[in-house]
């Protein structure tokens, strides 16, 4: 749930997916802190999207950063409004 105008907000999956997706490149905390996500909601989804290869993990400073199809998966959520199955081969 998302504070907003003094009132809790809740988002599925694929919004929370979409924040972070939008936050990348950056650390953890930063990521975490723009998508407004606790620490297991973080864990589950970097580990999520890294399996989906929407997101590269930690290179050696520390930074996650977004793949070619974690672009092209941003492009057709942001332009088209439609959510697709993280696991499908599109």
């Amino acid at each position: 749930m998302v504070k907003s105008n003094n009132k809790f907000v809740s988002r599925d999956k694929f919004q929370m997916i979409r924040e972070v997706l939008e936050s990348l490149p950056g650390r953890q905390t930063r990521i975490m802190h723009k998508a407004h996500l606790g620490h297991y909601q973080a864990c589950y989804l970097f580990h999520l999207l890294q399996e989906s290869q929407l997101m590269d993990g930690q290179n050696s400073s520390g930074i996650f950063s977004i793949t070619e199809k974690g672009k092209r998966y941003l492009y057709l959520m942001n332009n088209r409004g439609l959510d697709f199955e993280l696991d499908s081969d599109w």
